[in-house]
């Protein structure tokens, strides 16, 4: 509920700022999708997944490992001993139960990802469209208050002149003033 509040509020906000109410729905989706962190942090937990199944997927890839040393006795008495190695480690695994069944498991977690991402995107897009179809309506009946006000305001114009001129009466006047402060007070 406090997500569609304050979608509801940045939605009015981007609204209001251009005069001409010239935001279309794709403009409003595509800057929700760029500012909405909630989005943002369910496409980051979506690549955390990815990367934990590439992780799980390195176990199965040869492991190599170099070692050097060097290694030199002061000169003694009787001579200065000098030693020197190398050693190169390949390790390839041909089969791991358990780094198998890791992998798999890193698999159908990088599936669900992609899910929950794609229901937070439907979600999103159903959550941004509610709202900027509330808030149009709120604006047409804004105009719709704002022009029947207007047309009060003509009236209570008319019947004043109509009262002074001595062809309207006082009740013609108070029932077009009536009809304008309802219309105010909508």
């Amino acid at each position: 509920m406090k997500f569609y509040y304050q979608l509801s509020h940045s939605i009015l906000l981007l609204l209001c700022m251009k005069s001409s109410f010239a935001f279309t729905l794709a403009e409003v989706w595509q800057a929700t999708l760029a500012h909405s962190s909630e989005y943002q942090a369910a496409i980051h937990n979506r690549d955390a997944e990815l990367e934990r199944e590439q992780q799980s997927k390195a176990a199965f890839f040869p492991q190599i490992s170099a070692q050097a040393s060097y290694q030199r006795q002061p000169p003694s008495i009787s001579s200065s001993k000098i030693t020197h190695g190398w050693n190169v480690q390949l390790n390839q695994s041909i089969f791991d139960a358990t780094r198998m069944a890791q992998y798999r498991q890193s698999q159908v977690n990088s599936q669900l990802a992609h899910s929950r991402l794609a229901q937070h995107h439907e979600d999103l897009l159903l959550k941004v469209s509610q709202v900027y179809f509330d808030l149009l309506l709120v604006r047409e009946r804004i105009l719709a208050v704002k022009a029947e006000k207007d047309a009060y305001q003509q009236q209570v114009k008319k019947a004043q002149e109509a009262f002074r001129n001595g062809t309207g009466t006082i009740l013609d006047v108070h029932e077009a003033q009536a009809g304008y402060d309802g219309a105010v007070a909508k």
